[in-house]
Parts: C-alpha cells; sequence; structure tokens
C-alpha cells in the first residue's frame, strides 16, 4: 500500500512540472517494470499469471521475422580412442 502511494505522490509531483509526454511514458514504464519484479519478490502470483498472458497474447499478434537466422552447423562426432 505504501508503495502506490508513494508512486502517486511522485507521479503527480514530477508529471506536473514535465513539458513534454514522452519523460512521463518512460517513468511510467520504468515503474511498472519495478513493480512487476517488487511483485515477484513478494511472492504475489497473480501478477506473474497476468504478465504471462499479456506476454503471450503480444507473441500472437507480433508477425513473425522474414529472416532466418541461419542453422548450426551439426556436432562433430566424439573423437574415439583406441586402446593398443
Amino acid at each position: 500500500m505504501w508503495v502506490s502511494c508513494a508512486i502517486v505522490g511522485f507521479d503527480s509531483y514530477v508529471f506536473s512540472r514535465m513539458e513534454s509526454w514522452s519523460a512521463p511514458i518512460v517513468i511510467g514504464i520504468i515503474q511498472f517494470l519495478l513493480l512487476v519484479v517488487l511483485a515477484r519478490r513478494l511472492g504475489i502470483q497473480e501478477v506473474s499469471q497476468v504478465l504471462a498472458k499479456l506476454l503471450d497474447r503480444a507473441v500472437e499478434v507480433m508477425p513473425a521475422s522474414k529472416t532466418k537466422l541461419p542453422e548450426p552447423p551439426p556436432p562433430e562426432p566424439p573423437a574415439t580412442i583406441t586402446k593398443q
């Protein structure tokens, strides 16, 4: 609870003094990432479930890349040691 109050206080102070729209978006993204990390450390499972659903949807919506990565060469067979 104290975290959300601190964020609202910080946002209301900083955003009222900003002249552009890009800085609040960047600050919001950073705050979101920090809240996700904090929720994971505190063991809040709902955040992980919602985040997994959002990421799955984002992967479905994003178009597949048209360029394929080259396939790695096949592994070389292991060297055999023969006894003499």
